[in-house]
């Protein structure tokens, strides 16, 4: 049986604004046409609801998260510039599994994001059943190389699951 799609005013109002900064001009027009186009994209393509019956989201381990992202992410980008400037030959590159063990999808979700948007490794493969991550890393140049980021990804689980899931570590 199917509802009744209903767009929530927070979901439109993000759409909206979302829309104005693609075309970058705050005008009626543009805030209409966003208007519009929200409204359509929420009625007519409705998102299913996403379950987060088993987050706990904890308010000074999420900025904890943050602060150590945004270090790490500093670090990352420092570590490749250094890469790609540097006169001698690219390091190897390196295949690596990372064990993520996490309840909830949105954990999971959240950490591939994150591993994504820092650069210097990349996640190719999702194995939900054996809970793990297969990664790509720029820098496979040695085992202290390899084990650094492995100690940094299982640093960043941890927090995760610290500050999404209540900090029941299974």
């Amino acid at each position: 049986m199917r509802t009744k799609a209903r767009p929530t005013i927070v979901a439109v109002l993000c759409l909206t604004a979302m829309w104005v900064l693609l075309w970058g001009e705050l005008t009626w027009g543009n805030v209409i046409g966003g208007l519009l186009v929200a409204l359509f994209v929420t009625i007519v393509v409705p998102v299913p609801q996403l379950n987060l019956g088993g987050l706990h989201i904890r308010l000074w381990p999420v900025v904890k998260l943050a602060a150590t992202f945004m270090v790490d992410f500093t670090r990352s980008s420092v570590q490749v510039a250094w890469l790609a400037i540097r006169r001698s030959p690219a390091p190897p590159g390196a295949i690596v599994h990372v064990p993520m063990a996490v309840r909830e999808d949105f954990t999971l979700a959240t950490a591939i994001t994150m591993l994504n948007l820092q650069p210097g490794g990349i996640v190719v493969e999702i194995n939900k059943p054996r809970q793990t991550l297969t990664m790509h890393l720029i820098d496979g140049s040695s085992t202290g190389a390899i084990e650094a980021a492995l100690r940094q990804f299982e640093r960043m689980r941890l927090q995760l699951i610290d500050a999404l899931e209540g900090g029941n570590d299974d």
